[in-house]
């Protein structure tokens, strides 16, 4: 089975506004941002992509007011008809969802890793071992989510923090529960109890992850499900995503699919 992997490069990037700046002062999102030489948080998040897929098979969703960044960054890089804009921002939910049902409109069997365009890893041949499990995981039964975890150096109220259970396979813990970005006291208490961060970095089989997040906004995504049935007219795209995007609901994937949707792995 062949995989895809979508890049959520579509945030805003304010948690780091003031450190992701220009010569001129003005914010840039961190995912356009350099962090090793000329590397910038996409260029590393679409590379890992290509790790796991086929450069074709790299999808990357974007905002439509960042196109100043990223359509030099992914020239020739990734092709046009890989690049998806949303209009606004309405959650990593939405921000999923989006490609995903364009990716399942051409591959209806794929399975796909969702890659946020905001991580740095000093070991990517560790993380990329750790999604290829994942990935292993839901080849193996196309009900489950693997959801991949950082065990904290440190409490830190900046991340969401996944609590799995104490036991399960090898690499391999149902999630009990999410907990996005807790107090310092609390992020203490999940660190001592084997809490992980969060890294949103997720693999399914596409028509269960859609599945999942249709159980919990189906208006959603019959709403975007319209628009997507005109990939094939990028202009007619476009103007059906923004007549529908001010009406979506904002939906975090984490909190308000995930931990409300069915267990994924860690």
């Amino acid at each position: 089975v062949e995989c895809r992997a979508i890049v959520l490069a579509g945030g805003g990037g304010s948690r780091l506004r003031g450190c992701t700046v220009d010569s001129t002062g003005h914010h840039v999102p961190k995912q356009y941002c350099a962090v090793r030489g000329t590397q910038t948080l996409i260029h590393l998040a679409v590379a890992r992509g290509r790790r796991l897929a086929d450069p074709e098979r790299v999808v990357v969703v974007v905002a439509g007011q960042h196109r100043e960044w990223w359509e030099p960054q992914l020239a020739g890089i990734v092709a046009p008809a890989n690049i998806v804009a949303q209009p606004l921002s309405r959650g990593t939910a939405v921000g999923a969802l989006l490609p995903l049902l364009q990716v399942l409109a051409r591959d209806p069997g794929a399975h796909v890793v969702l890659l946020p365009a905001d991580h740095f890893f000093r070991d990517e041949a560790r993380l990329v071992a750790a999604i290829r499990t994942g990935l292993e995981h839901t080849y193996e039964d196309p009900s489950t989510l693997a959801l991949i975890g950082i065990e904290p150096d440190a409490a830190t109220s900046d991340f969401g923090y996944i609590v799995p259970q104490a036991t399960g396979a090898a690499g391999a813990r149902r999630v009990t529960s999410f907990v996005e970005k807790p107090p310092p006291d609390r992020a203490e208490r999940l660190v001592a109890v084997g809490a992980l961060w969060n890294t949103l970095i997720l693999a399914s089989n596409g028509r269960h992850l859609l599945q999942v997040i249709r159980d919990r906004f189906p208006h959603t995504v019959s709403a975007l499900r319209v628009a997507t049935s005109r990939v094939e007219d990028p202009d007619c795209l476009a103007s059906a995503l923004e007549a529908i995007y001010p009406g979506l609901t904002t939906a975090d994937l984490s909190r308000d699919v995930l931990e409300a949707g069915r267990g994924p792995m860690v």
